[in-house]
């Protein structure tokens, strides 16, 4: 089982847990009971403990195991037996039902070079961006009891309880794939054609549910504003600060803070979120209409993705709509996704 700590290098430079810094070569997780019993002594009974007391996740850092936090797998799990999976939902979740439109227009990407001689990150280059196409937006993050409605199945770190919160370690491909499915649920379109590792997007005349373009989601996340955040930092976003109601960042239901002037919530905060598009540091030099940044056609799945908003696990210091950040495609433990329908013309 793969531990995603990578992520947390571009998170806004925020460690998962700084009190606790995981070492790469010496990383593994577990994140169901099943999974606990394959331990042997303390550490088993240990595991089961720690997953029973809610805490998430029993880890092994620098060689010894302890217990907390949302590190986990990023894979999609077969049930076992033991596995804390809820029951079949009988509905989908209501939150899949709300979707706000959001207008074609043209907006300024980025962050605007400083005049002070201030530093400013090398992936918010500005330009002016036009989108011909209204789009609708998904107001919240896909939860895990929408996954489980769709998918019939949960990421390896679920735990009880959650269903309201933000679905994380799900891959790019996952993602994709659950829109589809996502489409053919509710008799749309399906966007993309999936042959193993290659995807191929139809395009943004696709009806069908989808991914956000990278441009897409800061036009819809700056809610027509110009500002690097679309209210106060501690009103708006789940971040290292707010989320750490017990000890630690946790996810929370999504949601629970102030929406963005387009009705969105958890722009900044909660799950960070996959985009469609290749990761490219310089991809808006330029002015451009309708970006597409790597294409319609992916041949490697696992080619990092630009991830777009902060985590609950990001500082605030560092908030900025603007944010691009490279991240893997492979899944991890606090990125998610949100789907957007283009709108008929």
């Amino acid at each position: 089982m793969q531990c995603n700590a990578l992520i947390a290098l571009t998170l806004f430079g925020a460690a998962l847990y700084s009190s606790s810094p995981v070492a790469a070569e010496d990383t593994s997780s577990v994140g169901t009971h099943s999974d606990c019993k394959k331990l042997k002594g303390k550490d088993r009974a240990n595991c089961t403990k720690c997953l029973d007391s809610g805490d998430g996740f029993f880890n092994k850092v620098d060689g010894k195991w302890q217990c907390g936090g949302d590190l986990g797998g990023n894979t999609v799990a077969k049930q076992k037996k033991g596995d804390p999976w809820p029951k079949a939902l009988p509905a989908m979740p209501e939150q899949q039902k709300s979707y706000v439109t959001i207008p074609a227009g043209t907006f300024h990407i980025g962050t605007p070079a400083p005049t002070d001689g201030s530093y400013r990150n090398p992936t918010e280059l500005d330009s002016d961006v036009t989108l011909t196409r209204p789009f609708m937006m998904k107001t919240t993050e896909v939860t895990e009891g929408e996954w489980y409605f769709v998918m019939k199945s949960m990421p390896e770190y679920y735990k009880a309880g959650s269903l309201d919160r933000p679905v994380i370690n799900v891959s790019w491909l996952d993602a994709v794939t659950y829109l589809n499915a996502l489409s053919k649920l509710e008799k749309l379109e399906a966007c993309y054609v999936i042959k193993g590792k290659t995807v191929t997007w139809k395009g943004l005349d696709c009806t069908g549910y989808r991914l956000p373009t990278d441009a897409e989601w800061e036009y819809a996340g700056r809610g027509g504003s110009k500002a690097p955040l679309y209210g106060a930092i501690a009103e708006v976003s789940w971040n290292s600060e707010t989320s750490n109601l017990d000890g630690r960042p946790r996810r929370q239901p999504v949601g629970g803070k102030k929406a963005n002037a387009y009705g969105l919530f958890d722009m900044l905060g909660n799950a960070s979120e996959l985009t469609w598009d290749l990761y490219k540091a310089d991809a808006f030099e330029k002015a451009s209409t309708d970006p597409v940044i790597g294409g319609l056609e992916v041949t490697d799945v696992e080619a990092p993705r630009t991830v777009r908003g902060m985590a609950f696990t990001s500082s605030p210091d560092y908030a900025t709509i603007a944010l691009r950040m490279e991240g893997p495609s492979t899944g991890a433990d606090t990125v998610g996704f949100r789907p957007v329908r283009t709108v008929k013309k």
